[in-house]
């Protein structure tokens, strides 16, 4: 049982494509530094990075520290916005979703191992993040991480209602940080 946080990149493509590879790469990898030095002070175990993201984990009784990392992340990334400006011309948004529940870790490969991550949380967590797009969010969570969080954090939270989610054959309950939106 695992809180999972996904994290990407908003419109990498296209700031990539500005800022060329090398300055791009730089970008990315000053962004995911920061991220994971921010996300290791709240716990979390970076178990993968994806392209221009993260896959976090933390123990399901940790969906407070889940989501003040995401809350602390957007705030060092604002507060940073003139460092990002002068040296990349670019200031990184991201986008996060975060739900709870089952997974399983497993070793995959033969020459170069990867710790990959399966399971229906995964998938929702994923469907989560990319559905911020579609609500005009950055930050998306499900009932199951709504529900661990003490009823500070709860406060916080602003109900989207039901989603459908991909893959899924009932809808569940989707919320968003009312900072975040």
């Amino acid at each position: 049982e695992r809180i999972v946080l996904l994290i990407d990149i908003v419109g990498s493509t296209d700031m990539a494509e500005r800022l060329g590879p090398e300055k791009g790469m730089d970008l990315l990898i000053r962004f995911i530094f920061d991220a994971c030095a921010i996300i290791r002070r709240h716990g979390g175990d970076i178990l993968n990075y994806t392209g221009d993201g993260l896959v976090v984990l933390w123990p399901a009784k940790q969906a407070s520290e889940a989501l003040e990392s995401v809350q602390a992340l957007r705030k060092h990334t604002r507060e940073s916005g003139d460092y990002y400006r002068n040296k990349f011309n670019e200031v990184p948004d991201f986008r996060a979703g975060i739900h709870a529940g089952t997974i399983v870790i497993g070793q995959i490969g033969e020459e170069k191992l990867f710790l990959g991550l399966s399971g229906d949380t995964v998938n929702t967590a994923a469907r989560l993040e990319k559905m911020n797009k579609e609500t005009g969010t950055n930050i998306l969570i499900s009932k199951a991480v709504a529900d661990a969080l003490p009823a500070a954090q709860q406060s916080q939270l602003q109900s989207l209602g039901q989603k459908e989610i991909r893959g899924k054959e009932e809808k569940i309950d989707v919320y968003t940080v009312a900072e975040a939106t």
